[in-house]
């Protein structure tokens, strides 16, 4: 045979066993398929939901606190309904020095002329000075932001009706506190009687109680600050009622200097400014 046939025949096989190695290759490649990008995505539509309505997030939405403060300017006074003339004196900033003699933090100490009173709110750590709400009668001042020329206030005036299933009996006994809400508690400090000439009215029952706000500071330790003192004379079952700040108090039972029963109640507040539209 011919060298130029040799060659023919050679180079036909050799084409052949290529053939063969690449369609071997193939079908040992993993099959893919062509997916779209993110990029060539279409853009996801809103689908309705029951009713047609298109779907929407079903997270609730807060409620913003829709009363409007008073805002109170130095130098400008505001009038409040039933001619209470409410005015900002002044505003001071003060160091808080803890016993041990650290310093607590500062105190922002604003003080208010309310008609013809003085009233002092304070934004201070917890536990010092007499707090951010104060009362005059039976109004409310709850002080809710302050800079040094202008606060902004809640103003409440107290309503002669009972908050709705407020009433509660509690037992006191001399020297013990009851709880009236939160850390706010009463004190019975005892009872007494005032000397009355012969025969004049009969001698008032004399009821000393404090109002304190206790504090937990460790675990079984708690601090008490008096936020007020008050003796009231009462002639009970007749005259045998009465109120400090929103609540209420009736003397239905004691035992002289021992203890007492009392139904509370806590009265509600309306608010002085209104409410934003």
């Amino acid at each position: 045979m011919k060298r130029a046939a040799w060659v023919t025949i050679f180079g036909a096989v050799l084409t052949t066993v290529l053939s063969c190695r690449e369609q071997s290759a193939a079908q040992n490649q993993p099959t893919t398929t062509n997916k779209p990008t993110a990029a060539s995505q279409p853009a996801p539509t809103s689908q309705p939901a029951a009713g047609g309505q298109p779907a929407t997030d079903s997270t609730p939405v807060a409620v913003e606190e829709r009363r409007a403060p008073l805002v109170l300017e130095r130098g400008k006074p505001q009038q409040l309904p039933g001619d209470l003339q409410v005015e900002l004196l002044s505003y001071v900033i003060e160091e808080i020095v803890a016993e041990e003699g650290e310093t607590v933090g500062d105190s922002a100490v604003v003080t208010l002329k309310v008609g013809a009173a003085k009233l002092t709110l304070m934004d201070a750590p917890e536990g010092f000075g007499s707090g951010p709400v104060a009362w005059i009668g039976p109004h409310r001042f709850t002080l809710r932001d302050h800079m040094p020329d202008k606060v902004d206030l809640y103003i409440d005036r107290l309503a002669n009706t009972a908050v709705a299933d407020s009433a509660r009996t509690v037992r006191v006994a001399r020297r013990e506190s009851v709880q009236l809400d939160g850390d706010l508690h009463l004190r019975f400090v005892s009872h007494g009687h005032k000397m009355v000439m012969k025969g004049g009215p009969p001698s008032p029952l004399m009821v000393s109680v404090e109002y304190r706000q206790q504090t937990k500071v460790a675990d079984d330790t708690t601090a008490a600050q008096v936020l007020d003192s008050q003796t009231y004379y009462l002639h009970p079952p007749e005259e045998a009622t009465w109120r400090w700040r929103e609540y209420r108090f009736r003397l239905l039972q004691h035992e002289y200097d021992q203890w007492m029963k009392l139904e509370v109640e806590q009265l509600r507040l309306d608010a002085v400014d209104g409410w934003a539209s």
